[in-house]
């Protein structure tokens, strides 16, 4: 599923602004913010001429007749510190153009020493100072086209403990530990015969994860590091060391499908989604103490959606859970990949944050249904394939591309909603990144390819 290329808290604040420096009228209107006053500070020479206020009303009446300035029943109040006076224009109620050009005759007039919008809006107050933080443009770059942008999201909400994200992937990695990424609450390994702990296909000892290596059993940990990278977007801890995940909060539930060959079958998928939220259990399967709210599987299997693996979605849907799965990273349609093409699945898939590549754009076509009578939409929603992770191999950083980790983004983002809303349904998720989230341009045509790539900002500032 990967292909290698190495290579916050709420508070409230006002827009300040000068005569030199005037404030960002779009990003207002698109955010819409509320905009009702203005802060007028007179030149130091002219304290004491009059009475204040009526000193200030006079002006304004003058910039009205001379300027043909329209301020409507504005209020003048003295705010009793410097020379500083509030002009109400709330009992007027105008549009942030109309707003604007009051803004910009006042400032031309050079009567007020300085302007200042008035404006109540939410400021980024946090961002995780883990140091690599900065270079995981799929979540903190506002900037580029297709990013997450979840590092605005944060001043909504950072997580919930009481979310719990399972993980159906290839277990631990070869160091035994999962890397900076909160310690996971008790998984379950599905490879192999269940009443047999020396099969060879076993991962690491015990069964129960977290999995830790002991000599005794002779059995090491494996090979694969492509759970430590897909759960690490969600769970990178927020420690001032290597990178940060999107929910620092939510419960990690890691679970075992893959092998050391990388392979999986429909029946441990199936035992493992029905685990997950605790409808599997028996003489040598303990119940899973924390039912999954969310279940993130980055796998793409060629063929039809096996029954086995459709019964257990049906299941776990029953049961509240949502899953989201990875579109493939081929130019076969998305529909003939399970668990993706199966019935009820959140399905992603992926784009560069500048745009879509030319191995997506190329793919397009084939990645997903043409429109034709007897086609479905496979894909939901588009998220950042390329992403940071760490090495555990080699001990370091590097870029990783692959819809395996557009997946967990959307778990992620769908977990912080859910820490807002812990009710949300799939279809109103769904609904909300149609209605918050970034055109994909190309895609319009492409038949019944999804047109949104979620904004997670967008879409909490909608929830919330």
């Amino acid at each position: 599923m990967i292909k290698r290329k190495f290579v916050p808290a709420l508070i409230l604040a006002t827009i300040t602004t000068t005569v030199t420096a005037g404030p960002n009228w779009n990003r207002l209107e698109s955010e819409n913010i509320k905009i009702s006053e203005l802060i007028l500070e007179l030149p130091s020479e002219e304290l004491g001429k009059k009475s204040g206020v009526d000193y200030v009303e006079g002006k304004l009446k003058s910039l009205t007749n001379r300027l043909g300035l329209d301020l409507g029943a504005g209020n003048i109040t003295d705010l009793g510190f410097g020379n500083y006076f509030l002009l109400n224009l709330e009992s007027s109620p105008r549009s942030y153009k109309q707003i604007q050009n009051v803004y910009e005759k006042l400032e031309r007039s050079k009567l007020f020493k300085s302007i200042t919008v008035n404006a109540r809006e939410r400021s980024l107050a946090y961002a995780p100072a883990d140091p690599l933080y900065h270079e995981q443009l799929s979540i903190n770059d506002s900037n580029a086209e297709y990013t997450s942008n979840v590092q605005y999201a944060w001043d909504y909400v950072q997580g919930n403990p009481n979310v719990v994200i399972a993980v159906l992937d290839a277990g631990i990695p070869p160091s035994g530990v999962f890397h900076d990424t909160k310690t996971p609450l008790k998984g379950f390994d599905f490879v192999g015969d269940f009443d047999d702990d020396r099969d060879p296909n076993i991962f690491g000892w015990p069964r129960v994860a977290p999995w830790t290596y002991d000599s005794n059993t002779r059995r090491s940990p494996g090979t694969s590091s492509h759970m430590d990278r897909v759960a690490g977007q969600i769970f990178y801890t927020h420690n001032s060391t290597g990178l940060a995940g999107i929910d620092r909060f939510a419960s990690f539930l890691p679970i075992r499908i893959v092998d050391n060959q990388g392979m999986t079958t429909p029946l441990d998928m199936g035992y493992a989604i029905m685990w997950a939220v605790n409808s599997f259990y028996g003489a040598h399967i303990p119940q899973n103490a924390n039912p999954a709210d969310i279940i993130n599987i980055s796998q793409a299997i060629l063929g039809e959606c096996p029954q086995v693996v459709q019964n257990s979605i049906n299941i776990a849907l029953v049961k509240g859970a949502s899953i989201i799965a990875s579109a493939g990273n081929t130019r076969i349609k998305a529909s003939e990949y399970w668990p993706g093409n199966c019935d009820g699945v959140i399905t992603v898939a992926g784009t560069e944050i500048d745009g879509l590549t030319q191995e997506v754009r190329a793919s397009l076509r084939s990645a997903y249904d043409d429109g034709g009578s007897t086609s479905k939409q496979v894909v939901e929603m588009w998220a950042p394939f390329d992403v940071m992770v760490y090495e555990p191999n080699d001990n370091r950083y590097s870029v990783h591309s692959g819809t395996s980790f557009s997946s967990p983004i959307v778990a992620g983002i769908l977990s912080l909603a859910k820490a807002i809303n812990p009710t949300i349904t799939d279809q109103e998720f769904i609904d909300l990144v149609n209605l918050t989230g970034k055109p994909v341009e190309r895609c319009r045509t492409i038949g019944t390819c999804p047109e949104k790539a979620i904004d997670a900002y967008e879409l909490l500032k909608a929830l919330h």
